[in-house]
């Protein structure tokens, strides 16, 4: 499921990998994106299908100083 979720990202969006929690059976999967821009309808498609298989909660966050995944980085 990441493989399909980063591959979805990646389609056309420059994209970085951050990293990934994982904590009490819910795991956050972290990508820098720039200049974020999701086609409403495919993007839904992809999640309706990722949702049939698991639970997926999809969100952007503005971090422009990198402060959420700044204990990830080194």
């Amino acid at each position: 499921m990441e493989e399909e979720l980063e591959a979805f990202i990646k389609q056309h969006h420059q994209t970085h990998y951050i990293g990934r929690v994982t904590r009490r059976d819910y795991r956050d999967i972290i990508f820098y994106v720039d200049k974020p821009n999701f086609e409403e309808n495919s993007t839904a498609d992809f999640l309706d299908r990722m949702n049939d298989i698991r639970h997926l909660n999809f969100r952007i966050d503005r971090d422009e100083n990198w402060h959420f995944v700044s204990g990830l980085l080194k």
